[in-house]
């Protein structure tokens, strides 16, 4: 079932102004990486790493997570919430501002425990992609869910780029020299590396096999011949 829909507070007056081929795009993620494991979310205390406007959030808690954490470095992101999430979904959800390789090590000594983590669209942000592993999962998770843009080659490399801080689908403000910050693609096989080294396989989403109706806005999963492409993957215990 859509989730992310105008009922659901996407789109409208009052909800957030996403339009449809913005619902179809989530939906059909929601497809492909949430609701292949849905009973693995289910009861769960889920972490959400770059939290956004809470849309996977409630993604987590429609499919039973039992309590979500967000965290989320843009505040005005964080107050877009309450437009999407019931009063009981707000009471099973807490979002934390602040950058996650400094939230991370607080929760963690804090004796927080989570048994599932959402990492979508966050891990080609950052230059430090080795540090954000071992920080997620030093939680010992059951399960990462995985979606991010990776370059397409078959060596176990990083492409560094760059791009504004000030879109807030792009990375956070830092310690950068104006409004630009370094970012990298990891490939798949340094992300294999990287994961096995902490103990964790990668299971990668096929998405030709998933037959859909509709690719609008969905080409980055699709593309051919080009440096990057967009890759879901669940990471799971070895």
């Amino acid at each position: 079932m859509a989730v992310f829909t105008p009922e659901n507070g996407f789109g409208g007056p009052d909800g957030l102004a996403y339009d449809a081929g913005q619902r179809n795009r989530l939906n059909t993620r929601h497809r492909a990486f949430i609701e292949p494991v849905a009973d693995r979310i289910r009861d769960a205390r889920l972490l959400d790493l770059a939290s956004h406007d809470g849309r996977w959030s409630l993604a987590a808690l429609r499919a039973g997570a039992a309590h979500v954490t967000g965290i989320e470095v843009r505040q005005d992101l964080i107050d877009r919430a309450p437009r999407i999430l019931s009063r009981d979904e707000q009471a099973r959800t807490r979002f934390i501002q602040g950058d996650v390789f400094e939230v991370m090590p607080q929760l963690l000594a804090a004796g927080d425990r989570f048994d599932v983590i959402f990492c979508l669209g966050l891990f080609y942000h950052v230059m430090d992609h080795d540090r954000m592993l071992r920080q997620m999962l030093a939680f010992r998770p059951r399960l990462v869910v995985f979606d991010s843009t990776l370059a397409a080659s078959d060596q176990p490399m990083i492409l560094v780029g760059q791009e504004n801080t000030d879109s807030h689908l792009n990375a956070a403000p830092g310690q950068h020299a104006g409004n630009r910050a370094t970012i990298g693609f990891v490939s798949r096989p340094a992300l294999n590396i990287m994961c096995r080294n902490y103990g964790y396989g990668v299971d990668y989403v096929d998405w030709e096999a998933l037959d859909l109706p509709d690719t609008a806005k969905l080409d980055g999963y699709f593309r051919k011949n080009a440096p990057t492409r967009r890759y879901s993957a669940f990471l799971t215990p070895l």
